[in-house]
This record gives structure tokens, sequence and C-alpha cells, in this order.
């Protein structure tokens, strides 16, 4: 609204703001948060960051997929405050509402979908086919691998490593033990980095195998390499300076996906065959936060647009780990027999 225009506003409400769609948040954001600026900023003591004293505040009902509307990239980054300072948030849903019973809960969760009550009963972001591993849940799949019994006094392990290339925008390793009597895959140590040379990668990596190895009697014939198959100058270094044969990924995307997907769905037997451990805090948040972009509404096998400005490789590291072994060992199998 042009009466708004030139205005200095020091605090700015939103009410229900994803009711807008991305286009018209966008607009709004763009001729409002400049009028903010000249109310002036402060930095932050313990981290440097310049917060503006002008605020806004958005209250609303979650509504699209998370990373589709820039009001959910901030709801992102306000998840995010090591890395985003300047955001914050908070919750208030039914179990927070003293007059809900869960009387009242159950009854309204029958009346509609259960996508539908999540979000609007419980603040669930819907993804619509959006979210890449849309099987992955933090509650089922995270576990403590030290603790695990059926790991250990074992010589029959297999060692996996998934490496996906890039120097400014990021380069990265995954690691998972192969059990192969339960046919589970267990991520047990990975790293991103921006600006990180790839010999350097290369030499972070042989250090974890070699404490890996060793802490779980991993045979050296039982390591396996798979690599972004984009790269092969870089796989090439691998072999000639490190010793380390890496092997080409298979890179289908959708059927990288849908295996990683089915198999965080599990069998009858276990219940899922993937599992990461508490430690590896980064390849979490990307398992956790990836999604499609959208074109025009239609979902793309492209990731959308990162807030911590990754490429989400440690995607791309587990869909090569698994689609890639899973195809190896079965070859194998077959060749043997």
């Amino acid at each position: 609204n042009t009466r708004i225009v030139g205005k200095a506003l020091t605090l700015l409400i939103l009410d229900e703001f994803w009711l807008l769609n991305a286009n018209e948040q966008q607009e709004v954001i763009n001729k409002i948060i400049p009028t903010q600026a000249t109310i002036g900023a402060y930095k932050e003591k313990h981290n440097g960051a310049t917060i503006k004293y002008g605020k806004v505040a958005i209250f609303s009902t979650p509504r699209n997929p998370k990373l589709a509307t820039p009001a959910g990239r901030m709801f992102a980054k306000a998840e995010h405050p090591n890395e985003f300072p300047e955001y914050i948030y908070s919750k208030y849903d039914a179990d927070s509402n003293p007059l809900i019973t869960p009387e009242v809960l159950e009854a309204d969760r029958q009346l509609m979908t259960e996508a539908d009550f999540m979000q609007e009963y419980y603040l669930i972001f819907p993804d619509e086919g959006t979210r890449v591993l849309r099987s992955f849940k933090e509650s089922k799949h995270i576990i403590n691998i030290d603790k695990l019994e059926t790991l250990k006094n074992r010589d029959d392990l297999y060692m996996v490593i998934g490496t996906d290339y890039g120097q400014s925008d990021g380069n990265a390793y995954s690691i998972a033990l192969y059990d192969e009597i339960r046919d589970c895959y267990y991520f047990t140590k990975g790293t991103y980095a921006k600006n990180r040379l790839t010999r350097d990668m290369y030499s972070e990596l042989q250090k974890d195998i070699q404490i890996l190895q060793s802490k779980f009697n991993v045979a050296t014939e039982n390591i396996i390499y798979f690599g972004d198959p984009s790269a092969p100058e870089l796989l090439k270094l691998a072999y000639i300076d490190f010793n380390m044969h890496i092997f080409k990924a298979k890179n289908d995307r959708k059927e990288g996906f849908d295996r990683l997907n089915e198999r965080f769905e599990g069998n009858p037997k276990y219940g899922s065959t993937i599992y990461i451990d508490e430690s590896c805090k980064e390849m979490i948040r990307q398992w956790s936060f990836a999604q499609f972009k959208q074109i025009n509404g239609t979902v793309t096998v492209n990731y959308a647009r990162d807030i911590l400005e990754t490429h989400f490789e440690f995607i791309d590291t587990a869909r090569y780990t698994v689609y890639s072994f899973d195809k190896f060992i079965r070859k194998t199998k077959i060749i043997v027999a």
C-alpha cells in the first residue's frame, strides 16, 4: 500500500502472513522492510551480528513447504540461532493451550487428514511431496552407534564411503558401516566444509577411516568408496596420491532418492535399514531439511535453496553410498555364485 511507503516502522505485525503466496509475501517484504533501515541498528556483543531496532513479527499457521516462501525461509533461519541471531521464533501449539482437551483433539483429528491436523494443531509445515528424505524421522533413525551390541566383536562389516566435490560451495564425505546380516547401513561419520581443498578432504577422510577401521575391526578389503561421477579427475587423484580406489557412483537421482526412502521405511523384520549416529549434526540437519525445488507448481528432482548455502552434499553422499553399494554387493554376490 502506497500509504506505508516512506514511513519509518518500528514494529510491523504480519498476521496470517502465510495466507499470501510466495510472490505476494516477497512484494510486501520488498516494499516495507527497507523502511526499518532508517531506525538504526546495533551490534550483538557475543557474535558481532547487526540487529535492526525495527522489528517484524509474523503470526501465522504454517502453510506451504518451509522453503517455498520468504516467511518459511525466515522461520527456517530462526531455527538456527547460531548462524542467524537476528531471527527468533516460538510455537504455541495445541499442547500449549490449556483450553484444548485431549478428547477434543482426538475428535478433531478424525474430521481431517493427518497432514491438515498436524499443520493446524501442531504447526508442522506440509511437505506436499517436496521433502527429499520424506521417510527420515529423527526420533526413529538417530541412534548412538557405539551402544549397538550387534556391531561389536565382528569381522565381517563393510565400510562404505561416499564423496561429493566442490570448493567454494563445499565438499563432503560420509562413512557408513554396512551389516550384511541385517542388510543395514549405519552412518557413523561425515564432514562438510566450504573452501576446502580436495586433498585436504582426502587427508581427513583417511584419518577417520583409520579410527573407525580399528574401532569396528573392518578388513581393508571391505572398505568401498563411491564418488561423484561428474568429477573423474578427482577420483583419479584419490587413487594416484592417496591409494583410494573410488568407484564412480550410480547417479540416477530419482532412483537414488527412492532407494533411501525405502530403506528408511524399512521392512517388517527390522523397521529400518538406515540409521545415523547422533554425533553427525550437520548430516542430520541436511537429511531433515532438504526439499525439492518447485517450478510453477511442479516438483523437480533438484534441491531447493538451503538457508546455510549448502548444496545438500550429505544427501548426495548418502545416495551414492546406498544406491551404489546396493548395486555393487548384489553384483558381487552374482559373480561369486
